[in-house]
């Protein structure tokens, strides 16, 4: 049986077709493609030329005979060929319906008429162009140019990944419509039954019977659809065909406009059925340079959706190949390079374009340099404006984003076959040098924009970003030649989002950085933000400033308005306002926080756990609390340390190292936050499995042993205030001094299974026991002596089965490694991928997990999956157990919830063959409310 490694994206179809030329005759069969320039010399044989039908016999118009060879113009199901070097015009609505068209000379559309093709596929070959409209001369804006993209092929091609059926371009793409403002701001409010909206600006190029989009920019609003009735000589007020059903408004404490856009082009791309997935077109653009798309609507296009993971092409024994039910790579429109993006070429642009209809991504920078400006875009349910690999480079820049449904799975429940950004988001990118600035983002199901700097693998290899498309200050710091997208820094800059679920995610960023540069979020605004307002999981070095996260519109409270998970460390929050949230900022676990000049109006404005990592320090300086919301929070607290706790990693000595909290605002100067287990009568340890710590005071510990929770005594000035879950007092020198964690002391210190250094040795025989030695006189050592093994509990979701034709994909353990540590029971996400898997005689695979716990304890978990017909169909989309559509419970373990409070956005996996997927599954979104018009 052949065995096939899989890549990404389009490269898949590509990569199976050239190994599958040649294959060795006694071995298995390994897929992977080394160039795009392979990638194009086979997309280039996609038609058969020798079908052709209809060849240009000179550069002419299509109604000219003259034009075709024999004087034959095209009919039904023509199969027409632009010879390189000739040029063929499109001069009218061609009538014929084509099966394709091969383009190796030129292709261009009339600018002063109307003019269309129905065509089930054009393809661009290398050396080609299809030009609608130029810079100098654009479509004029009395007429229109349309490209209708059938279903299905009339013609044998080919093909066997399905990859024909819309736009494929190997040589270069120039569109050129009528000039158009993409969205206005008004500078009348839009108010429910409003009929005519006047805008700061002209609308350049507006006309009657345009469609517009009103974005449903909070929670009790709809997305519309009017169009336009009339519109004034000084194209700044327009009259609606229909008086609006809602209000479009931003909240006051955001006070800017909320963007009218236009869907109408005059030059438009749609496919001519949209009903099934099989039937809609789609534009892939394979070139590097030369693409110019402006002024373009693409309508219903693409033929991946985000509702179920995608699919990757296999070959199977007979030769013929399985595309699955939803083939990865077909977007609306794809700029697809894999990793060929350069500084040291022009980028590719696309501006002032519309796209709608779109059943996953939207715009799609794959590996490329593109801008994309002025671009508006509805009804696109995985992700807007999408940077695929991590080694994009280029902009998303004052574009507008509308609407996604998203696919209902959580955000890394698709990790197994790479497919991410399908939640429903406005704009996502997996590289961090994608600049996100001045753009709008309204109503998607999950976050409004998302940067998730997590690595990528195509054919099994991790994609990199090269060190030449840094700045060149950043290629100064680093003799690196490829760089991890997690070593990136970012730049995200007057952005507005409303009505979604998170309003910014930032994930893994500057999490590999070799860079002494933060991450910067400046001058945005996120409202009717569900969940989080902004969530920074696995995040290094990130500065947030003069920037506005509010949950509700309608004055609820409820969900985080700043937060981040146990790996979040280096946070800066400057001139931020955080209000209407349950708890506003959630103080990282580890690392040096600062929050300074902020305005906070929540339930719980700052929330402060117990650290996870020695030498802690933050800093609360100059901010204000309340005042921002009417009506008052009742029941407000402005800082809560919470009780605390070492379940992380069961580490107690890390509740001993220095943990400051500085405190500096109009009631406290120059003070320090205490925990409650800090004061001297206080008894921080009662029955948690440390017996030289159990049931004494604080200052009983400090005595015997000169240690205290957070480094410190809370002195006798520390007070309880009714708005600090703590304590309030001066500033204490003194401190705990623990034997260092820098040296290892008879090998005590080691990293568990979240990469944290942990007390812990192995021991043999006796019972596991936490061992508190003195140094010296003022140092105390805490060495955990482990002799317990851990146990594993698997996700329940995983069914012990599997299909026979799964058996070459393998098999995903995954679930929560659970281990005592003197009574204190800790969890971590595990999991390991098994491949190579055969059968017994009794039709089981038997799999036997082993794993450790940080000192190395090994146990083993037996499982036997039954081989059975009746599994479900999976392939390589190994975690399918995570997804609604295999599974209807998607809240249990990998999602940080189940039976373990602490994997709540929980850290690193583990395992004994670690794959490096953190399954933090994020949250199930939210259906909602749907779109009018």
């Amino acid at each position: 049986m052949w065995r096939f490694v899989f890549g990404l994206c389009l490269v898949s179809w590509v990569s199976i077709a050239m190994a599958a030329e040649k294959p060795a005759a006694d071995e298995p069969l390994c897929i992977e493609l080394e160039s795009i320039a392979q990638e194009i010399a086979l997309a280039s044989t996609l038609l058969d030329l020798e079908q052709t039908t209809h060849t240009v016999a000179r550069s002419g118009r299509w109604s000219d005979a003259q034009t075709w060879l024999d004087g034959k113009l095209p009919t039904d199901h023509a199969r027409v060929r632009v010879p390189r070097d000739l040029t063929l015009t499109v001069d009218t609505a061609v009538q014929p319906s084509l099966d394709w068209l091969a383009v190796e000379g030129d292709l261009t559309f009339a600018t002063d008429a109307d003019t269309s093709l129905k065509v089930c596929t054009i393809l661009v070959k290398r050396g080609g162009k299809l030009r609608i409209g130029t810079s100098a001369a654009r479509v004029n804006a009395d007429h229109t140019a349309l490209v209708e993209f059938l279903p299905g092929s009339f013609a044998k091609v080919p093909d066997r990944f399905g990859v024909t059926g819309g736009l494929i371009s190997l040589g270069t793409v120039e569109v050129y419509g009528a000039e158009k403002t993409a969205f206005g701001l008004p500078t009348t409010e839009l108010k429910r039954g409003a009929k005519s909206i006047t805008f700061a600006e002209p609308v350049v190029g507006w006309r009657v019977g345009d469609e517009l989009l009103f974005p449903a920019a909070c929670r009790d609003e709809q997305d519309e659809r009017p169009t336009i009735k009339s519109i004034s000589a000084d194209q700044k007020t327009i009259a609606l065909s229909q008086p609006l059903a809602t209000a479009h408004r931003s909240p006051e404490l955001v006070g800017k406009p909320i963007p009218v856009g236009n869907l109408t082009r005059n030059v438009t791309f749609r496919s001519a059925r949209t009903e099934s997935l099989a039937d809609r077109g789609h534009v892939i653009l394979m070139s590097h340079v030369g693409n110019e798309i402006h002024g373009a609507r693409f309508a219903g296009l693409g033929r991946t959706s985000a509702h179920d993971a995608h699919t990757l092409p296999e070959l199977k024994d007979d030769g013929t190949v399985d595309n699955g039910n939803n083939p990865i790579g077909r977007y609306a429109v794809h700029f697809h390079l894999r990793q060929a993006a350069s500084l040291a070429a022009p980028p590719q642009h696309f501006v002032g374009n519309v796209i709608v209809d779109s059943p996953k991504h939207g715009l799609v920078n794959h590996g490329s340099y593109v801008i994309a400006t002025d671009n508006v875009t509805f009804g696109i349910h995985g992700s807007h404006f999408f940077a695929e690999n991590g080694s994009e480079i280029g902009a998303f820049r004052h574009n507008m984003a509308v609407y996604s449904a998203g696919s209902g799975d959580p955000i890394r429940s698709r990790d197994a076959v790479y497919d991410f950004g399908h939640g429903g988001h406005g704009f996502w990118t997996q590289s961090p040098a994608v600049t996100i600035e001045h753009n709008y983002a309204f109503h998607h199901s999950a976050a409004a924009y998302s940067i998730f700097a997590r690595p990528v693998y195509e054919f099994d290899k991790v994609v990199f970003f090269h060190r030449k498309n840094l700045p060149a200050d950043l290629q100064a710091m680093t003799k690196s030649e490829w760089l991890s997208n997690g070593a990136l820094p970012y730049s995200f800059a007057h952005n507005l989002s409303g009505n979604s679920n998170v309003g910014l995610e930032l994930w893994n960023t500057n999490t590999y950085s070799e860079f002494d540069r933060d991450g910067i979020v400046e001058h945005c605004a996120f409202w009717d933000t569900h969940e989080h307002g902004i969530f920074m999981p696995y995040t290094d070095d990130s500065v947030i400033r003069d920037t506005l996260v509010l949950h509700s519109s309608t004055g609820d409270i409820g969900g985080l308005g700043i937060d981040g998970n146990q790996k979040t460390d280096r946070v800066t929050l400057e001139r931020v306002t955080v209000a209407g949230f349950e708890i506003g900022v959630w103080i990282p676990w580890r690392g040096t926080t600062n929050v300074t000049h902020c305005r906070l109006d929540n339930r719980t404005n700052v929330r402060i756990a117990s650290p996870v990592e020695a030498g802690r320090v933050t800093t609360l300086a100059d901010n204000q609390f309340g005042g921002v919301l009417k009506p008052a929070i009742k029941g407000r607290c402005d800082y809560e340390l919470l009780p605390i706790d070492f379940a992380y990693n069961g580490d107690v000595s890390v509740l001993f190292e220095s943990d400051v909290i500085h405190l500096q605002d109009d009631r406290y100067v120059g003070q320090t936050l205490y925990f409650a287990e800090q004061l001297a009568s206080a008894v921080p340890f009662k029955g948690d499995g440390v017996p030289q710590l159990n049931g004494k005071t604080a200052q009983q510990l400090w005595d015997e042993l000169q240690v205290a929770i957070a480094g410190r005594l809370a002195p006798p000035q520390a007070k309880r205030d009714p708005l600090v879950r703590g304590l309030v007092g001066p500033s204490v020198t003194k401190q705990t001094t623990l034997a260092s964690r820098e040296t290892k002391h008879a090998g005590s210190t080691v990293l568990d299974q979240n990469l944290q250094s942990v007390s812990f040795v192995r021991g043999e025989g006796k019972a596991s026991q936490w061992k508190v030695e003195k140094s010296s006189a003022e140092t105390t050592k805490f060495t955990y002596v482990d002799t317990t093994p851990p146990t594993f509990e698997l996700d329940p979701r995983i069914k012990l089965e599997i299909h026979p034709d799964d058996l070459k994909h393998g098999i995903m353990i995954c679930g929560l490694m659970h281990d005592d540590v003197a009574g204190v029971q800790t969890c971590k996400n595990m999991l390991m991928n098994y491949h190579d898997l055969v059968p017994d005689a009794d039709g089981f695979v038997t799999i036997n997990y082993e794993f450790k716990d940080a000192v190395g304890n090994l146990a083993t978990k037996e499982y036997r999956f039954k081989v059975t017909e009746n599994a479900q169909r999976r392939g390589p989309n190994l975690n399918y157990y995570q997804q609604k559509q295999y599974s209807d419970d998607l809240s249990s373990v990998a999602d940080g919830g189940g039976s373990c409070r602490m994997c709540r956005s929980t850290g690193l996996i583990g395992g004994l063959a670690v794959v490096g997927l953190a399954l933090v599954g994020g949250l199930v979104y939210r259906r909602r409310r749907p779109p009018v018009g």
